[in-house]
């Protein structure tokens, strides 16, 4: 399992086409990261055997659960467009239910300002979701930030789910 936490100011990029490009790198500048966090989990599955009660006997190595969480500097209306399709195409805005949210998939990158630590993260296939729950900071003695979590999904043309550069 691996979590990465950055603390590097970066910049949040949608529609990449030019990953190791120049910023925008062929996508829509989304704006500034102030945080990260990026997690592959292995989705590992146990075959036990009941006959010596219940140990495990062999593990089948799965596919990763991918995400990538950040903390934007504000957010305006052609952000929420660009991920969400506007306001009123998000989940529990009245639109009907039980649709697939795949449909909201776009790849991103997170362009660190500071690219001597790492290159980026690139998401190929990335859904974007929004917790309403998380916290956002509202008193002058912090920065409006707005928090966005993307799950990270395998690219039917690549065959990938993500890369770091």
């Amino acid at each position: 399992m691996t979590t990465e936490t950055i603390r590097i100011a970066g910049r949040l990029v949608a529609g990449v086409t030019a990953p190791t490009g120049a910023f925008p790198h062929g996508g829509t500048s989304l704006g500034l990261v102030t945080e990260a966090a990026f997690r592959v989990l292995p989705l590992n599955y146990f075959i036990r055997a009941e006959e010596f009660a219940g140990e495990i006997a062999e593990i089948v190595e799965g596919a990763e659960d991918v995400w990538f969480a950040c903390l934007t500097q504000g957010a305006n209306a052609a952000m929420l467009a660009e991920l969400f399709g506007g306001a009123t195409e998000y989940p529990n805005s009245g639109k009907p239910a039980n649709r697939l949210a795949s449909g909201r998939a776009t790849s991103i990158l997170y362009s660190p300002r500071d690219d001597s630590a790492f290159g980026g993260i690139v998401l190929f296939n990335a859904i974007p979701m929004w917790d309403p729950d998380s916290r956002v900071p509202l008193n002058i003695q912090e920065d409006f930030g707005f928090p966005i979590f993307f799950r990270g999904i395998r690219d039917d043309s690549s065959g990938k789910v993500y890369e770091l550069l």
